[in-house]
């Protein structure tokens, strides 16, 4: 409803510029004296004066004697006038200059072969208060057009420029009108052209009536072009001839995007009319220029045909389909027609018109208008249905990845826990069990020593606190972890000849240590001393953590033992050079995402394991080949 009555509020708008009053008509000369015929200046009094009325339109047998011709005015004044007087031409065709008791006063632009197109553009002249006298006085209006133009002159006002106000806004009102139905024309019309070469690009299904909708709108669009521009660096039969062929080709235009946009696609018909405009294109340009705008009128005839057969289609198919806006289209297009018959009326009769070129661009534009608002509010809701299913689509989606992660995230801590668990078994398996296993062993000996029996059961006991300290690595670091370590070693050492050389640095603190990696350190700095313990025959076992280049950071055991000449491992081959306990520090090492390195000469033996970037990411598990 809103849409409705903006539109109807649009045409009671144009409608009113077009046929609002000029003004007081006590100030506007309807009568005149016509010369016709070249003069360098007003012609003098004499034979070929004639009276005339205005508006005055040229018709082919005055144009076929001369395209220039002088109005005379007869102005009496009481007194003389103290402030300039304006000259106001609302409605001219094509170019004027004014004289006031033969003194010029100004032109509307170049009044030679090529003179400027002063359509629908007022022309307002200041005449200075001293070329004006008390009594009679003369002004002049120098008309020039050209032949195939019919030159016209309406009604001219004289009078100060408070006084012609209203006149001038009116005027003013309908060249602003003309220019913005131009530029709406334009606009419209290039949507309509890039929409249709994007569904073309897209292979849509298109039965093209968009696509001739559009090239219609810049079609009248450039032949509005002498609204904007007066003076065109062309030839006049040139600029006449792109005018006249634009309207014509836009009514073509119209016709069949009406058609199409109503109908089925192309036919027969329309190849035929688009041949038949072709070769008329082609006879405008050849044809005599006095009878190039007869022969543009014959041809109007055809395309007001084609525009009244386009308007009685619109209100059929609107009938038919109950549209309200190919209602509205076909009402504005029967006006379309009215303003044509109004503005043939005018020529047949040499008296111009004052509303149908006006009427005629409004209907036009409100028209296909209201065509292209309504094919542009289906593509919306077409838009609008698909985005739409788009959004159920991609919700739809989003609730199946959510469920899928969902799932995933469950399968994968139902891993974690798993891996979780089978870790914890082998530790407490290989590392308290074994000791508790040990312990048992020596109750059932009726003879075992009781410090042997505490020994165990406080190494079973620190093993079991590793392992619940693995569970939250966020509160250890390498410091830390060795440093809960210490203690273990010093009393595992205690029974043997070996002093504890401690060395640790802050190197890695601040840096957590996940649960595989905390046991896996413990296990492998317990293997290390445990070794050198029972092969080594040195005195002291030392431990020394530092950071390297690339924020990675060294752990090394090292003994002053004998150890093995030029014994050296790194990598896998140490399985078969060191035996089955550095296989399994190699491994663990492995785990950790780490490098172990094994050497041992006369010095002792060294046991370096480099981490990279703390922590490491961790691979799967693997069993514990021990």
């Amino acid at each position: 409803m809103l849409g409705r009555v903006r539109l109807l509020s649009l045409l009671a708008i144009f409608l009113w510029a077009a046929c609002s009053p000029a003004g007081p008509p006590e100030r506007a000369f309807d009568r005149a004296e016509l010369w016709v015929g070249a003069s360098d200046g007003p012609p003098p009094d004499g034979p070929g004066w004639q009276e005339v009325s205005l508006p005055d339109q040229w018709g082919l047998q005055r144009r076929r004697v001369s395209t220039r011709g002088w109005y005379r005015l007869q102005v009496p004044l009481t007194e003389a006038p103290a402030e300039p007087r304006m000259i106001l031409l609302p409605r001219l065709a094509l170019n004027a200059e004014i004289y006031v008791n033969g003194a010029s006063v100004g032109s509307g632009g170049p009044m030679g072969a090529r003179p400027a197109r002063n359509v629908l553009r007022p022309l307002e002249f200041i005449a200075p208060a001293p070329l004006w006298r008390a009594g009679a006085n003369v002004v002049h209006v120098h008309l020039v057009t050209t032949q195939g133009v019919p030159g016209s002159l309406h009604p001219v006002w004289i009078g100060s420029a408070e006084e012609l106000a209203p006149v001038r806004t009116a005027a003013s009102g309908r060249r602003v009108f003309a220019q913005a139905t131009a530029l709406g024309m334009l606009a419209l019309g290039l949507v309509v052209l890039a929409q249709a070469i994007l569904r073309t690009r897209k292979r849509e299904s298109d039965d093209g009536g968009g696509a001739w909708l559009g090239a219609a709108l810049v079609l009248l669009a450039a032949m509005a072009v002498s609204v904007f521009f007066p003076t065109l660096p062309a030839p006049a039969r040139v600029v006449e001839w792109g005018v006249g062929v634009s309207f014509q080709w836009a009514a073509l235009a119209l016709a069949i995007g009406v058609r199409r946009a109503a109908g089925p696609g192309r036919s027969v018909v329309e190849v035929g009319f688009l041949g038949a405009y072709a070769a008329a294109a082609v006879v405008f340009a050849l044809v005599p220029w006095a009878w190039a705008y007869p022969f543009w009128v014959l041809w109007s005839l055809l395309s007001g045909g084609l525009l009244l057969r386009a308007a009685l289609r619109a209100t059929v198919h609107a009938a038919r389909a109950r549209s309200p806006a190919w209602m509205v289209g076909a009402g504005l297009g029967v006006t379309a027609i009215t303003a044509l018959a109004v503005q043939w009326v005018g020529i047949l009769t040499r008296s111009g018109s004052t509303t149908a070129g006006t009427l005629l661009g409004g209907a036009v534009l409100l028209g296909v208008g209201v065509f292209l608002i309504r094919r542009l509010v289906g593509a919306l809701r077409d838009a609008e249905t698909r985005s739409e299913e788009l959004e159920t689509r991609v919700a739809d989606r989003e609730a199946s990845l959510a469920a899928n992660y969902e799932r995933i995230r469950k399968l994968e801590n139902a891993q974690v826990v798993g891996q979780e668990r089978e870790r914890m078994t082998r530790e407490m398996h290989d590392g308290t069990g074994g000791l508790l296993v040990a312990a048992l062993s020596l109750v059932r000996r009726e003879a075992a020593p009781a410090t042997d029996l505490e020994f165990l059961l406080e190494e079973a006991l620190d093993d079991l606190r590793l392992t619940l300290d693995s569970l939250q690595p966020e509160q250890a670091d390498l410091p830390t972890l060795l440093g809960l370590l210490r203690p273990r070693l010093e009393r595992q050492l205690r029974s043997t000849r070996l002093a504890l050389d401690w060395q640790v640095s802050d190197a890695g603190e601040g840096r957590p240590i996940p649960p595989d990696a905390f046991l896996h350190i413990i296990r492998i700095v317990q293997e290390a001393v445990t070794n050198a313990a029972r092969h080594s025959g040195g005195t002291r076992v030392g431990v020394t953590t530092r950071a390297l280049p690339d924020e990675e950071l060294l752990l090394e055991i090292r003994d002053d033992g004998s150890g093995r000449a030029g014994a050296t491992t790194d990598g896998d081959s140490a399985s078969n050079a060191t035996g089955r306990g550095i296989a399994n520090l190699h491994h663990r090492a492995t785990q950790l995402g780490a490098r172990l390195q094994v050497e041992s000469d006369e010095a002792g033996t060294r046991l370096r394991l480099i981490v990279p970037e703390w922590p490491a990411a961790q691979p799967p598990p693997v069993a514990n080949p021990g």
